[in-house]
Order: structure tokens, then sequence, then C-alpha cells
């Protein structure tokens, strides 16, 4: 087999406002706008593109790839993005409207990008002085193909003196994770998650989905 060529070419273009709803600087409440537009061009070449020989088994011919196959295609297409974000000292709310034109981007069918929103909420719940909650959730809403294609991530974290935390989260009501983490020296975060596949259709309930760790240093004084 010998291979063509590709060439995927895009050119985006945002803007963004921030527009601050309250004069208070105890409780402000601000929002921002933005907008991402995309200019895409695919070029693929067939010319030099030819597979193994295909023999036909009754006759002996020989059929090459290119037979009946264009040899050049070009498509160009926009994209269109909005979206909105509030947030306040306690709370925040986020949306975005992803592929508002369902561009075209199949070679020789029909294939659209679908359209996506995005969701993105929470807040921080003060129990005392030193104990806090933070709760949030993420959804990403495909309404083509039943959405199956569509997630959903809860999440509950609680934290102490803003020095350690530990929490749950539902990553795409698939994997239930464990998170924990601590602050040392001020300026040094460690932080470690256990997820768990509640799926049985893929490895089964109970068993490790991932593990993993993070460690971040802050060099500002």
């Amino acid at each position: 087999m010998k291979a063509g060529s590709f060439i995927n070419n895009s050119l985006g273009i945002s803007y963004a406002r921030n527009f601050n709803l309250s004069k208070s600087l105890k409780f402000y409440h601000k929002l921002r706008l933005g907008i991402f537009v995309t200019y895409n061009q695919s070029n693929i070449d067939f010319k030099n593109t030819t597979w193994g020989d295909q023999i036909d088994p009754r006759y002996g011919f020989i059929h090459y790839s290119i037979e009946g196959q264009p040899l050049s295609f070009k498509r160009l297409y926009p994209n269109f993005n909005l979206g909105a974000w509030y947030h306040n000292p306690v709370f925040y709310f986020g949306f975005a409207w992803k592929n508002i034109t369902q561009p075209n981007v199949g070679r020789f069918s029909l294939l659209k990008i679908p359209m996506e929103f995005d969701i993105s909420s929470g807040g921080e719940f003060k129990i005392s002085n030193n104990f806090s909650i933070h709760q949030s959730i993420n959804m990403d809403i495909v309404p083509r193909f039943e959405g199956k294609l569509s997630t959903c991530s809860p999440a509950i974290i609680g934290s102490f003196k803003n020095n350690y935390f530990l929490g749950l989260s539902y990553k795409d009501l698939d994997k239930i994770t464990i998170h924990a983490g601590a602050v040392a020296f001020k300026n040094i975060t460690l932080s470690a998650a256990c997820g768990i596949s509640t799926n049985t259709d893929i490895a089964g309930f109970g068993k490790p989905a991932y593990i993993g760790g993070d460690l971040k240093i802050n060099l500002k004084k």
C-alpha cells in the first residue's frame, strides 16, 4: 500500500466580553459571553494512493483501488460556537453551544459534526469557618445518536481549612472516584485519586479503573 496525502487547515477567531453586574466588592456578579468561529479546509489527494493487488478469485482480474474514485477531494466549511459563564463568590454556571451549524465533513457521503451542549455548574457552601463543601456537575449533551455520546459527571468535595480535601466524583456515570489532597508549606499541593468502574459490561463492578496522583509546586512568593 502507498498512501496519498491529507492536509487539514483551520483558522479560528474568538471574541469574549466581560460584564460586571454588581458594583459591590463583597458579593459580585460577573458574566462573560463569547463566540468562537473557525474556518476549515480539508484536502485529500488520492493520486499516489495504491493498494496491494486485488485479484478476482474467478477471473484473475486485478482491481486497482483508484478505479472509480476521485483523484482529489476538497471541502471548505465554517463552524460556530457560543458560550456564557456566570460566577459570584459562592456559585458558578457555564454553558457552551458547540457546532451550531453541524457542518458536513464527509468525503463521499453526508457526515455532520453533531451539535453539543456543555453545562458546568457548582459552588461552595461553608459549614463553619474551617469546613466547607464544594459540589459540581459537568454535562456534555449530544442530542444525536439517541444520547449515547452524552455524559454527566457530578462531584462533591469537602475542604478543611482549605488545606485538606476529600471527596467523591462519578465520572460519566461510569466510574466512582475517590479524591484526596493536602496543601503543605502553602505552596505545595499533593493529591491522589482512585477510580472504580461501575460498568459491568467493560471491567465489572469493583475493579479499579485508574489510580493517579498529582504534585503541584507554586514558585511565586
